[in-house]
């Protein structure tokens, strides 16, 4: 093996002086056997070794055995701390291409038999446990309501060690069991009911609310509901009211368009009219903003907003004649 070459400089210009060739000792286990048990041996080969590491069963050709004893030896020889200092020490080819030896070695065998660790069989934690009501039931749940908080080490709140089972933490399971299994059970002969959703009243409804919400729609809500059985079900709308129980935004006509699944139900038009809603009007201008469909049971997402009309059409706007009074 070429290990150097040596160069000289003469008279400005690079001209070779001598090439040195040395060959290495063949890098074989018997070779570094042999160098361990040279340098190595008068310490970690008795009965009482020195540090508690014996060498005598290292095999150089299996390096399966020994893992412990072969990773100790590995992080002494990386830095340089054995031999220690006023013992005989092998040369620095030597040294490096040991512990070349034992990195690659050790690298392959955890190439072709790779130990993963101890796995711990342990309980779901909240996010797992609700993926997998979703996956196997098609339900979602509020986890963060139902269940408490999962405990947390080194940063992680799904270490099987640390996931343990309390009896407080075994009845709030098994209560969120019995909710979830009505839920995913159905029961077609439970009575008419409803379920509202509001908007705080005075939430902006100027722009698009979210990235979940239809492309050119303004204001509105987005629900998720549980839908418990295969039945016909009435969705209605409601618009805000300010003050005298009137509805604002009344001067010109509005588009409300509602969605089950993004799927378009119906898109109802609002008529212009300033005194909408407002006491002794008797006009209700939601009164018609309802629609009954058949849906199948579970959850489904609901959509409910305004086109936006806030858009101007491109070009010149058509110029208005003057009139001329006299």
């Amino acid at each position: 093996m070429l290990r150097s070459i040596l160069l000289a400089i003469f008279a400005g210009t690079i001209s070779v002086a001598a090439v040195l060739i040395a060959y290495l000792v063949p890098s074989t286990p018997e070779a570094h056997r042999s160098t361990i048990n040279r340098y190595c041996f008068f310490c970690h080969s008795s009965s009482a070794p020195r540090a508690g590491v014996n060498l005598r069963p290292l095999d150089f050709t299996n390096f399966e055995g020994n893992g412990e004893t072969w990773e100790k030896v590995l992080r002494k020889l990386r830095s340089r701390e054995m031999p220690p200092p006023g013992r005989w020490r092998p040369d620095d080819a030597t040294y490096n291409d040991l512990v070349r030896y034992i990195e690659t070695e050790r690298a392959h065998l955890a190439e072709v038999k790779p130990n993963p660790g101890r796995p711990t069989l342990h309980r779901l934690n909240r996010a797992e446990y609700a993926n997998a009501i979703h996956d196997l039931l098609a339900i979602d749940i509020d986890v963060a309501e139902a269940l408490p908080a999962d405990d947390i080490g080194y940063g992680f709140d799904n270490i099987g060690d640390v996931l343990n089972v309390s009896p407080v933490l075994l009845d709030r399971y098994l209560a969120v069991a019995a909710k979830i299994s009505r839920l995913a059970v159905g029961d077609p002969t439970i009575p008419p009911s409803y379920q509202a959703y509001e908007l705080p009243h005075g939430l902006q409804q100027s722009d698009r609310m979210n990235e979940d919400m239809p492309l050119g729609s303004r204001g509105g809500m987005l629900v998720r509901h549980r839908f418990a059985v295969d039945a016909e079900y009435e969705v209605s709308v409601s618009l805000q009211r300010g003050r005298f129980d009137a509805v604002l935004g009344m001067e010109r006509e509005r588009k409300l368009d509602l969605r089950l699944d993004g799927k378009r139900l119906q898109l109802f038009t609002i008529k212009p009219d300033p005194r909408a809603g407002a006491l002794g009007s008797g006009n209700d201008p939601d009164a018609h903003l309802s629609v009954r469909l058949p849906v199948k049971a579970g959850t489904h997402t609901l959509v409910v907003t305004f086109v936006k009309d806030t858009l101007a059409p491109e070009g010149i706007p058509p110029r208005q004649r003057e009139r001329a009074f006299f």
